[in-house]
C-alpha cells in the first residue's frame, strides 16, 4: 500500500499549458510578473481587477509582446455584483478560460488591525471570503468541463502562526485547506484537472512596503516566473517559492510556542 501511496504522488498530470488564463487581482505585483512570463506560453489573458488605470498598463505590457488581452473590472469587497466567470467566458467567444490565478489580497499593519473587528473582517472579507466564493464557482464550471487549473496565491504565514500578522496568517491558512480537500476530490475524478496552491515567502512588493524586516525576500520577477512554470507544467500540490521554504515552514510547525514567542519576522 506504501508503494501506491508513493506511485500515485509521482503520476504526472496529463494537463496541457493553458491557451487562456483568467488572472484576478492582476495588478499586484506578483501577478503582474506571472503574465508577462507567461506570454508565449499562453495566448489569451483575461485580467481582472480593481484599479482600472493601472490594469490598462498592464494590458499594454502584455499587448506590446504580442498577447491578446481583455480587462474586467473586479472589486473583491463587491464581488457579488459581478459575474466575474460569466464575463471571462463572453470576452472569451463563449468559452471558459484553461486556467484562473487569484492572486489579490491586503496585508495590514498588525498594530492596525489586532484589535480593529472592522478592519479584521474586511481583511477575511478580501483574503478569504471573495477568494473561496470564486473558488467554488471555479471548480463548478472545471468540473463540468473536466479539466482545468485553478491557482491560488496563499503564503508560508499560513503554515505557522507568529506573534505579527496572524490575522492575515489564519486568513491564508483557510485558502490551504479548502485547496488541499478539491486538489484531492479533483484526483478522484480526473487527469485534466488542477490545483496549485503558491506558497510564497516575503516578497519585495507595494504591498509589503511597511514591513521593516523580511527573512529572505525574493523579487516580484523571480516568484513570477516560477508561478508561470508551475501553471505551464504538469505538478500540482502546494508550491513553496523558493523551493526551500518547505523545509524552513516544515520546522517551523514543530517548534513549541515558547519558541515561537521570539520569531517576530
Amino acid at each position: 500500500m506504501l508503494l501506491a501511496i508513493l506511485g500515485a504522488c509521482h503520476v504526472r498530470d496529463t494537463v496541457m499549458t493553458p491557451s487562456s488564463i483568467l488572472i484576478v487581482g492582476a495588478t499586484s505585483a506578483i501577478a503582474e510578473q506571472t503574465a508577462l512570463a507567461l506570454v508565449g506560453r499562453c495566448k489569451q489573458f483575461v485580467l481582472a481587477a480593481r484599479n482600472q488605470e493601472r490594469l490598462s498598463a498592464v494590458a499594454t505590457l502584455l499587448g506590446v509582446r504580442g498577447a491578446t488581452v481583455h480587462t474586467l473590472a473586479y472589486d473583491a469587497e463587491h464581488m457579488q455584483e459581478v459575474d466575474l466567470l460569466a464575463q471571462a467566458r463572453q470576452v472569451l467567444g463563449g468559452e471558459l478560460p484553461d486556467a484562473v490565478l487569484i492572486a489579490h489580497a491586503v496585508l495590514p499593519r498588525h498594530e492596525e488591525v489586532v484589535h480593529d473587528p472592522i478592519l479584521a473582517h474586511r481583511v477575511l472579507e478580501i483574503n478569504t471570503v471573495s477568494v473561496l466564493t470564486l473558488c467554488t464557482a471555479v471548480c463548478r464550471h472545471f468540473e463540468e468541463r473536466g479539466r482545468g487549473t485553478l491557482a491560488v496565491i496563499s503564503s508560508v504565514a499560513a503554515d505557522r502562526g507568529r506573534v505579527n500578522n496572524f490575522l492575515y496568517a489564519a486568513s491564508k491558512a483557510a485558502l490551504d485547506v479548502y485547496l488541499d480537500g478539491v486538489r484531492l476530490r479533483w484526483k478522484l475524478r480526473s487527469s485534466h484537472l488542477r490545483v496549485l496552491t503558491i506558497k510564497p515567502g516575503y516578497v519585495r512588493t507595494p504591498m509589503t512596503a511597511h514591513v521593516e524586516r523580511m527573512l529572505f525576500p525574493a523579487t516580484p520577477e523571480r516568484v513570477g516566473a516560477a508561478i508561470a512554470r508551475l501553471i505551464a507544467g504538469h505538478r500540482d500540490g502546494r508550491r513553496y517559492i523558493p523551493w526551500w521554504w518547505r523545509p524552513i515552514m516544515a520546522i517551523a510547525r514543530l517548534l513549541p510556542d515558547r519558541a515561537m514567542l521570539y520569531v517576530k519576522h
